[in-house]
């Protein structure tokens, strides 16, 4: 009988058994799943939770943090992991006096400059506490001055030719990573002893090329004796902010969505068309040469005429000298180049601590195939509207900078280089004060920036423009012309030349521009070019 009901009883647990196999499976699958999809975050976790005890550990320092004590951003990393010897990643300021700076006055100012802004007394350490790849400054208690400052009295008769020498010596030399990420020169003996320069390095790890000149303006005064600085921002207040526009939202988020994926394309396009038309190696050392010869009134003039501004008109001038300097090679011209604008994001008259990076690259596609100056500088004005005003590629640009800083050395140097490569120059455009500054009580006669170069790999050229008082203040900085060069350096200053005077001339504008006031008498002076075979005249161009 027992027998007999065993067969009975399996068929009726039968069901039972099969919902329980089926449950078992079904429950094994859910956790693999589950497994499956939580191990990446889990092994991120456990690493990040690791990489953060062996900081806590073996890299922080003992005691609290100093107030100055930061990690640094990824843009601003980036300078950090992409700098090598042929390419340093600083902002140089060349201050040229009509008299005299002693070294007293020199030193104070100096001192006055660290201790006023508490990033010049920081150093660089290797890796930042928390993010991986990532570095930090840090305060250094050991810092001295006297390892910051030094004088160079330049040899007999001391022109500019002699003070061109010296300043690519300054140029050529890197920063010492261990100490805090600047160094200033003070140059003496300029004609007969009569004059003295001051340049002041300044790693972009510490600020832009913005932060360089606010911090210029700060220590600088009129000759009634207000600040420059205040003065400046007072301007800004009279002319006001623009009053934002209405939107509509549905076509301004199909104007976002449009220039996001015109962002895509632009990387794209930029990767598989675009070559460096320089085909220059990198060198340690550098070569310089800055003019002021080219007068505000002149470029207002010329903007006036083509309703531009005053940058439209240079970058467009800046473009038509490299396409003179590649005909002269008698090399074809290409349709466009790659170059980068940094744009600043800050307002002037926003506070907070002047050194700071807040700036995106925006990358521009100048059209060197216009052969027309007229012509060129609308199609620039277009391009330059189109980009410094569009909130989305900018946005766009700057986390992608922020992005690339964040990844390891490896891949920034060779894929990120790579494609900096291809940007034939960065221009840098800085206003300055359209009045006389003084500084140390000594009045500034000019007034150049340098900024930083592309590529990582092949030679581009970091070409900077200033405006102050009255004068357009041209610098270029170039790698070593080596036998095979595309374009030789030195002569790319006067090819700007040669292309501002073919634009007035086209719009019939040189008798006018030069027949207004003061700036006839000044205009009509010899102009004078540092660059590397001399000083020329105009007359002798």
């Amino acid at each position: 009988m027992l027998e007999s009901a065993l067969p009975a009883s399996l068929e009726v647990l039968a069901p039972a058994l099969a919902g329980m196999e089926v449950l078992a499976k079904s429950g094994l699958e859910s956790a693999l799943a589950l497994a499956e999809h939580t191990i990446v975050p889990f092994v991120i976790v456990v690493v990040a939770v690791l990489y953060t005890a062996y900081a806590l550990i073996f890299k922080r320092k003992r005691g609290l943090p100093h107030p100055s004590d930061q990690t640094l951003t990824g843009f601003e990393n980036m300078y950090c992991q992409m700098e090598s010897e042929e390419r340093p990643h600083f902002v140089v300021g060349l201050l040229l006096f009509k008299s005299n700076v002693s070294s007293e006055k020199f030193r104070g100012l100096m001192e006055k400059l660290s201790q006023e802004h508490p990033r010049l007394r920081t150093k660089l350490d290797n890796m930042s506490s928390f993010i991986p790849f990532r570095h930090s400054l840090h305060h250094d208690p050991d810092f001295s001055l006297d390892e910051h400052i030094s004088e160079v009295a330049l040899p007999a008769p001391g022109d500019k030719e002699t003070v061109r020498v010296a300043v690519e010596d300054f140029l050529s030399q890197r920063l010492d990573r261990t100490r805090a990420l600047w160094h200033a020169v003070r140059l003496s003996g300029l004609d007969g002893g009569k004059r003295t320069a001051v340049a002041i390095k300044l790693h972009h790890v510490l600020g832009d090329g913005m932060a360089a000149n606010m911090i210029l303006m700060s220590i600088s005064r009129l000759a009634d004796g207000r600040s420059v600085e205040d003065m400046m921002r007072e301007g800004v207040r009279i002319k006001g902010r623009p009053a934002p526009a209405p939107r509509n939202v549905p076509r301004a988020a199909l104007k976002v969505f449009c220039d996001f994926w015109g962002c895509i394309w632009d990387v794209t396009w930029v990767t598989f068309t675009f070559r460096n038309i320089l085909r220059k190696k990198p060198t340690a050392r550098k070569v310089a040469a800055w003019s002021s010869s080219l007068r505000l009134e002149d470029v207002k003039a010329v903007k006036n005429e083509l309703k531009a501004t005053v940058n439209d008109v240079l970058v467009s001038v800046m473009t038509g000298a490299i396409r003179r300097a590649v005909l002269r090679r008698g090399e074809p011209v290409p349709t466009r180049i790659f170059n980068i604008m940094p744009v600043s994001l800050r307002h002037p008259l926003e506070g907070g601590e002047a050194l700071q990076n807040k700036v995106a690259g925006v990358w521009m596609f100048l059209p060197t195939g216009i052969a027309d100056s007229a012509a060129r500088v609308k199609r620039v004005h277009e391009l330059m509207e189109s980009r410094k005003h569009n909130a989305t590629y900018i946005a766009f640009t700057l986390a992608s900078m922020n992005l690339w800083g964040s990844t390891p050395g490896w891949f920034l140097n060779n894929f990120i280089g790579w494609y900096l490569d291809k940007a034939v120059s960065i221009i840098t455009n800085v206003p300055g004060p359209q009045e006389p500054i003084f500084v140390c009580e000594s009045e500034v006669d000019e007034l150049f920036i340098f900024g930083l170069q592309p590529g990582q790999f092949s030679g581009g050229l970091s070409l900077s423009i200033m405006t102050y008082n009255g004068k357009v203040c041209l610098s270029m900085l170039d790698d070593l012309d080596l036998p095979g060069a595309k374009i030789p350096s030195r002569d790319l200053l006067d090819c700007f030349d040669e292309e501002f005077s073919a634009l007035q001339a086209q719009l019939g504008l040189a008798t006018a521009a030069l027949g207004k006031g003061k700036g006839a008498a000044a205009a009509a002076t010899a102009r004078t070019s540092a660059v590397g075979n001399g000083a020329k005249t105009e007359k002798q161009r």
